[in-house]
């Protein structure tokens, strides 16, 4: 792929940038306002009714650890080793077991812990190291301990159930601990894609669906999918399940910015593109980062992070980034303009990261970036050209951009506009 000498080198520098970029602390940036003022009158309202739905469930103080029976030491200690050792459900020990995973588990639900948060970090630990992640660790052979860790699985993912119905600590725990229910010890695995547990996956997609449950705790089910999706390739069915609930999540611009950035990343992790049985199904992942990207309802941040995943997430033969990568470049231009309003702002490192990530890979993905995935395509290399010199405008703290950056981009975008704007044939056209 031939350039320059200035944009090697220009790819290099913000490619050494984008290591010392510190983590984008989404869950701290809060609700600002973007669109008009009817979007952001809405948005107040929706984080209003958000904020009423945590309070509720911080109120609830059903202990369900204290309807069960007082524990003697040699139950307990019968239990670590039923935990070690296994058993089967047809054993008498069974019983005891799931006795044990309640006591375990319902310690969560006590109300003592919304004022002790480092005793209930100390049984966070507790339970996905010593309970989940030990299970069966005293069984050789390797199918009778994969056996007892799904028996355990099964009975834990029934109370984590429960305790998603719970107070907000309870549920925070049930969501973090969903990815831990693991069928082969990490340790002791070398098939890494029959490490979790199944029916996980499902609950995490419940949890974004349902109503009911306040967008805080869906963050955590997006962070654990995120978590998912990092450890094992789980298969088209699951991740198409993943990728339709987390779009679903997104066709709002309504939820607080840190929820849709971690949607947005647990949607980067998608390694398939669409539903290859049955009817014909359009790209839903990349769909769904089109859109985000081009609504200029959210915030940039959120809009540049949506272009940065469209490099990362699976895609197939029916995609074009030719359209994708030229919108790119009107997002680019748009960004500049309002760098150029306010430079001060804390997110434009991470915009600036996220623009570049659209067009090369990050880290050792094999095949990342729109350069690498469209690599005969002259409108994507030229678009490319077009948004380096205002990424690393924005990386290097610039007073301003240079206007005459911005000018030549959107006159480029006028110019180059691809007669089809479509990216996959059952999908809609971007914005023109």
């Amino acid at each position: 792929m031939p350039r320059n000498t200035q944009t090697t080198d220009a790819r290099q520098k913000l490619l050494k940038a984008i290591h010392l970029v510190a983590i984008f602390a989404a869950t701290a940036t809060g609700t600002a306002a973007y669109g008009d003022d009817d979007d952001n009158i809405r948005r107040q309202q929706y984080a209003g009714t958000q904020g009423k739905m945590v309070q509720a469930t911080r109120q609830i103080n059903k202990n369900l650890a204290a309807a069960l029976p007082a524990v003697t030491r040699k139950q307990e200690d019968a239990f670590t080793d039923t935990m070690r050792e296994g058993t089967r459900e047809t054993d008498p020990k069974f019983e005891d077991l799931k006795a044990g995973l309640k006591t375990e588990f319902f310690k969560a639900t006590d109300p003592e812990f919304k004022t002790d948060q480092q005793g209930f970090q100390t049984l966070k630990t507790r339970l996905q190291s010593r309970i989940l992640g030990r299970a069966g660790n005293g069984i050789r052979s390797s199918q009778e301990r994969e056996a007892f860790r799904k028996l355990v699985c099964r009975e834990s993912l029934s109370i984590l159930k429960v305790l998603l119905q719970n107070n907000f600590q309870a549920r925070s725990l049930a969501i973090t601990l969903l990815p831990e229910l693991q069928t082969v010890n990490p340790s002791r695995s070398d098939d890494p894609s029959r490490r979790i547990f199944e029916e996980a996956a499902n609950t995490l997609v419940e949890v974004l669906m349902d109503e009911n449950q306040p967008d805080a705790i869906k963050l955590g089910a997006a962070q654990s999918i995120i978590v998912y999706l990092e450890r094992v390739k789980p298969g088209g069915i699951i991740e198409i399940k993943f990728a339709t609930a987390l779009s679903s999540e997104l066709e709002s611009s309504l939820p607080e910015d840190g929820y849709q950035f971690f949607l947005v990343e647990a949607l980067s992790k998608i390694r398939t593109a669409r539903q290859v049985a049955g009817v014909k199904r359009s790209a839903v992942a990349i769909e769904t980062l089109a859109n985000v990207m081009q609504d200029k309802r959210r915030a940039p941040v959120i809009r540049c992070h949506a272009a940065g995943a469209l490099g990362s997430v699976g895609s197939d033969a029916q995609i074009k980034f030719e359209p994708l990568a030229w919108k790119t470049v009107q997002l680019a231009a748009e960004m500049g303009a309002a760098y150029n309003a306010n430079p001060k702002s804390m997110h434009w490192n991470k915009c600036s990261e996220q623009l570049f990530l659209a067009f090369h890979q990050k880290g050792k993905e094999p095949v990342g970036g729109m350069l690498n995935r469209a690599p005969e395509s002259t409108l994507v290399r030229d678009a490319y050209r077009q948004i380096l010199p205002i990424c690393l405008a924005m990386l290097d703290g610039s007073a301003a951009i240079d206007s005459a950056l911005l000018t030549n981009a959107n006159a480029w975008a006028k110019a180059n506009q691809p007669a089809n704007l479509q990216f996959d044939a059952a999908s809609p056209a971007v914005n023109p």
